[in-house]
């Protein structure tokens, strides 16, 4: 990128990078709306209620990413701004590696917790069976400057946690299929916003 091509047109450019991003991120939400839309007609309300009571987890994994990613592209891209190709490459490479990490030590957090997480849903057989060398500065500032994102995503997750606890002991299949159709509405405006962050961002830190 060129500093002094960016600043003759500020405004074009963050639509040139944003629009891209938006477009992507709206179609990534049309593929969820559609796994819902066969869900819901081929399989059932019980296969929707299994989806939205696994998108915790999703958020789990989406939080955690994006900490690690935009702390650690926040830092690449100062980094590529002031000429520092070497340390961008290094924050990149120690990036990867740490979401990797991160996400395997995941996983096997996800594999011994999941069957207590749906009893304590109370999520009955009809749900359950559709379930089947580091720098440490940049590491600790990676994970700083994501911790927002972290924080956004878990608050989500926690959020649709708890609806999910209520509603399951409350109402059952029906209240929370209800739930997550409503709930792709919010979350293809969510992915506009996304979106635009995305596009935008790495001018802003270039």
């Amino acid at each position: 990128m060129d500093l002094n091509e960016i600043k003759q047109d500020i405004r074009k450019k963050i639509w040139q990078y944003s629009v891209p991003a938006i477009v992507s991120m709206v179609l990534t939400a049309f593929i969820t709306v559609a796994d819902g839309f066969f869900m819901g007609n081929f399989v059932g309300k019980e296969g929707i209620a299994a989806v939205n009571l696994g998108l915790p987890i999703v958020y789990l994994y989406l939080g955690i990413g994006l900490m690690i990613s935009i702390g650690g592209v926040s830092i690449a891209g100062m980094a590529l701004g002031a000429g520092d190709k070497a340390c961008c490459a290094q924050v990149f490479r120690q990036t990867i590696a740490t979401a990797a990490a991160a996400s395997l030590a995941l996983s096997c957090v996800m594999w011994i917790g999941f069957r207590p997480m749906l009893t304590l849903l109370r999520a009955d057989g009809q749900v359950i069976r559709y379930f089947r060398g580091y720098h440490q500065v940049i590491f600790v500032q990676g994970i700083l400057n994501g911790s927002s994102e972290f924080i956004g995503e878990m608050s989500t997750g926690i959020a649709m946690f708890a609806y999910n606890f209520v509603i399951m002991r409350r109402i059952g299949v029906d209240g929370v299929t209800a739930f997550t159709i409503v709930g792709y509405v919010a979350y293809l405006f969510s992915m506009v916003v996304i979106g635009f962050g995305q596009g935008a961002s790495p001018l802003m830190r270039f």
